[in-house]
């Protein structure tokens, strides 16, 4: 589990995946990194990157990093980063 709290009660679910479905599970660290002017990256551009993203998560993943980091332009990382993405393939 990732960002759990040991006092906590979790409820378990279960998902299907489709092949080529793909979960992408990340840390604010990512929606909230910001520009030097302060202007957020945000959740709806994590969404849009990921929705045009190529269904090989460690590439999805690569694409996210990068466009997160041509946002902010250079600007210093002001919290910790943590992105997970898996996905399922065909069977063969």
């Amino acid at each position: 589990p990732l960002g759990v709290e040991a006092s906590e009660q979790y409820l378990q679910e279960t998902h299907h995946l489709d092949p080529q479905d793909m979960v992408v599970i990340y840390t604010d660290g990512i929606s909230e990194a910001a520009t030097s002017a302060g202007v957020i990256y945000g959740m709806q551009r994590v969404l849009d990157v990921v929705a045009r993203a190529p269904s090989d998560p460690a590439r999805a993943a690569k694409l996210l990093l990068e466009d997160m980091k041509n946002f902010t332009d250079g600007a210093s990382q002001r919290d910790d980063i943590c992105l997970v993405a898996f996905g399922r393939n065909a069977l063969r």
